[in-house]
Parts: C-alpha cells; structure tokens; sequence
C-alpha cells in the first residue's frame, strides 16, 4: 500500500515493509513495497504479447451478501486523491454492541483490518477483547502490533471483534486497533527505530484505518517460528514490551480469508473516469471468486505472482520484476528519467504523456501489453476532482500499478493457496 496525502508537498508512500519476508503488493509474510525490491534488471528479448481489449467494468449490484459499495471521495478530510474507501461494522463478540467504521482504506496489497481506535470509540473498543496467546509467554500478555512500512508504523493494540462486511459476518477476528495503547502501553523504541514516522493517527494516515484483502491470509508466517523485533510485542502489565512469536491463529488476518464461503479473494470493479478524472467514483468489491453466479473469473489474464507477490512489468524496455497490483496505492508508482517531477514525487509533464507496459507472471509468461497515461499533477489536481486514472508518481526500483489501473476494470485478487476459478492464488487477473 503506498497513500498520499494531498498536495505536492505531501507524499507519504506506504507500503508494507518485509519484516516477516514478503514483498510485491503484499507478500507472503508482509511486504509490499519497494524498499526490498531488487533494482531494474536489463530487459531480455521481448516476449510475445497479447494485446489487451478492455472490456466495460460493470459494477455488480449491491444486494447481494457478499458485495459492497467501495468509493474514491477525497477521504476522511477531503483531500486525499485516488483513496477507495469503504465502510465494516465492529462488534462486540457475540453482542450487537456495535459501531460501523467508514473511510476504511481498501488495500490489495496487505492483509488484515487495522481501525484507528478513535473510529471505533470507548463504548466498543473498551469491550473487545484483547489478543494473547503468544508461544514467547505462555499466552499470558495482551499482543500489540508494529505494523511497518516505508513511511512510518502504525501501532495499537490486537484485540478480537465480530466483523461485518456487507451482509458477511466474521466471530472473533484479530484485528489491530491503531494509536490504542489501554492494554499494551506506549509504542516501544525498536518499533520507533525500525524507521519513518508515526500513521496512527487519523490525520497521518488520512483514513480511519486499513482494510487489507490482499493476496495473503496471515500478515507475519515468520512470526509462527520466531520473535522478530518490530512486528508482534508482548506487553505485560507494569512491564516493557517485548517482541513476541505468534501462533497464525492469533494474528491479525485477512478478513476475506476467514468468511465460511467466499473465501478465496476479492473482485474489484471501478468505473472509467475521463482525463481530468472525476469528483467521486463508485464501485463495488465482491468477496469470492467463482463461488458463485456474481463473481465468477471471467477473464483469462491470470498473472500468478510469486511466493511475496510479485509479478513482472517491462517498460520502455526495463523489466521491473518487483512489480504489484495494489488498489491501496493512489498513482501508478515507477521509475523514469525522461518524466519531469513536481514537488517531491508527482509526475508533471506539460502534456499528458501515453506509455506500454508489458505485464507478466512472476515467471515471465502470459504477457498482457496495454497503454497507460501519466498527466502533469498540477492539473489534476487543480481540477479539484479527486479520482484520476493518469495520476503517477516516482519509484526507485518497482513498478506499482496503484489505484489508477483499476478504473474502467474488473480486478481480481486470489489468496495464496486457494482455488479461484479455475487457477490456484495466489495470482491477480484483469
């Protein structure tokens, strides 16, 4: 997940850092962003390609139980470009003591439900409760969570709620309650120290928390087998935190993977949006893919990522293996040393500019060609519009297809392991 805030001054890139190995939109154990990514390769012979004839994205309609309504709308202070937003329920286990929490940022590339405990307010939150159940004490201290990625940490409390999407309800989800320190104290130095600034706060993270529907069910599988500094922390009363291991079934998990049918991944539609781009754009994210009539993989551009959630993209002639899908970054993210930049990221050209990109699975096969367009930042967002499909902005080493690649789709995103259609995840199709 890579977000950005508002103007050109204020660029907060996000992505989840491969603390518990990982990376792409979200790997295998946590990454999602560049910081790991190896540089650029020298592009080989290009591949045979298929041309992409997009197809009209229809949003499906919202009356069914496992569809929701996810909206770009400027976010919770208006000024927040390209976020798709939605809204869950928080409950009180096994009680209708509930609170529905909006401006959720819906992230492909991680993994779990983080709520900023001001969101949820006392009259919940002070009922959840709270995660234990770590190897390193015996299951005796409540879990707090360091979530890191390149721009700061988040870090709250993990603590067990019901969870409604739409009209799907989870019982006891371990959830992270960012900025709530009630039962694990203050954030601790290593978890400061692992780098960037504080997200968690509603005014840093420009949201009211994370809804990650990645490819990946579990947000540290190499916290199963060791404590790793600046992930899990076990916090006893009176005494310091201290990095913990942590058994999957007590970790923060992707909440799709835990629904009892539509399991297996998300399908995301956006509709297109002209070049100045749009005030507010409406879509819908179905949970599931072809588990039933609304949600089947009608597409057979599958690109199978690796075991971190990689997959490949070649541009003008650079192949940038460490390449991913991500609905939570707001601009398509990559290098260039022809596109002129604007503040301390934004792509400005005076006129907008067409580029092709190849994608490919993290193999290198199936290669899919398709044009993009980058426009000058400036004029976007002058436009006062807050939904853009040409919005771009620099990247040291990976290529990220952000917000910007879903308009005008139907996105799929597979989680690892599971049958989706008629391939296994974890992959994402288009």
């Amino acid at each position: 997940m890579r977000i950005s805030l508002t103007a050109l001054s204020l660029l907060v890139a996000v992505s989840l850092l491969a603390a518990c190995g990982g990376g792409g939109g979200g790997g295998g154990g946590g990454s999602t962003g560049g910081s790991t990514a190896p540089a650029p390769a020298p592009a080989p012979a290009p591949a045979p390609s298929t041309p992409v004839v997009e197809q009209p994205a229809t949003p499906v309609p919202v009356n069914a139980a496992n569809v929701m309504t996810v909206t770009v709308d400027g976010g919770v202070n208006g000024n927040y470009p390209n976020g798709l937003f939605a809204s869950v329920t928080v409950c009180q286990p096994g009680t209708s003591n509930c609170r529905t929490v909006d401006r959720l940022l819906v992230d492909t590339g991680s993994f779990g439900l983080r709520v900023m405990s001001s969101a949820l307010g006392d009259g919940v939150l002070r009922t959840l409760p709270a995660q234990r159940g770590a190897v390193t004490d015996n299951g005796v201290s409540p879990l707090g969570q360091c979530a890191q990625f390149i721009s700061g940490y988040t870090w709250g409390s993990v603590r067990q709620a019901d969870v409604q999407m739409a009209g799907e309800r989870i019982a006891s989800l371990p959830i992270q309650v960012i900025g709530d320190t009630s039962s694990v104290g203050p954030v601790p130095a290593s978890c400061q120290n692992a780098g960037g600034t504080s997200l968690s706060s509603v005014d840093d993270l420009g949201a009211n928390g994370i809804l990650g529907v990645g490819l990946f069910t579990n947000d540290c599988p190499a916290c199963t087998a060791q404590a790793i500094t600046a992930v899990y922390y076990t916090c006893p009363a009176g005494g310091s935190c201290a990095p913990a291991q942590v058994p999957a079934a007590q970790q923060v998990v992707n909440p799709v993977a835990r629904l009892r049918v539509n399991n297996n991944g998300v399908v995301l539609t956006l509709p297109a949006v002209p070049d100045l781009g749009l005030a507010t754009a409406t879509g819908t994210m179905t949970f599931g893919i072809g588990t039933q009539s609304n949600n089947a993989l009608a597409t057979n551009r599958i690109l199978q990522t690796d075991a971190f959630g990689f997959i490949q993209t070649r541009v003008d002639g650079t192949l940038y293996r460490s390449s991913f899908i991500d609905s939570g970054s707001n601009a398509l993210f990559f290098p260039s040393a022809t596109l002129p930049v604007c503040g301390s990221v934004w792509y400005c050209p005076a006129d907008t500019v067409t580029m092709n990109a190849t994608l490919m699975d993290a193999a290198g096969g199936n290669a899919q060609s398709l044009n993009f367009d980058i426009a000058n930042v400036t004029r976007l967002l002058a436009s006062g519009n807050k939904a853009f499909d040409n919005l771009g902005g620099n990247a040291t080493a990976d290529f990220d297809w952000g917000l910007p690649f879903f308009y005008g789709r139907t996105v799929y995103t597979a989680i690892q392991g599971r049958q989706a259609g008629s391939a296994v995840g974890p992959y994402v199709a288009y």
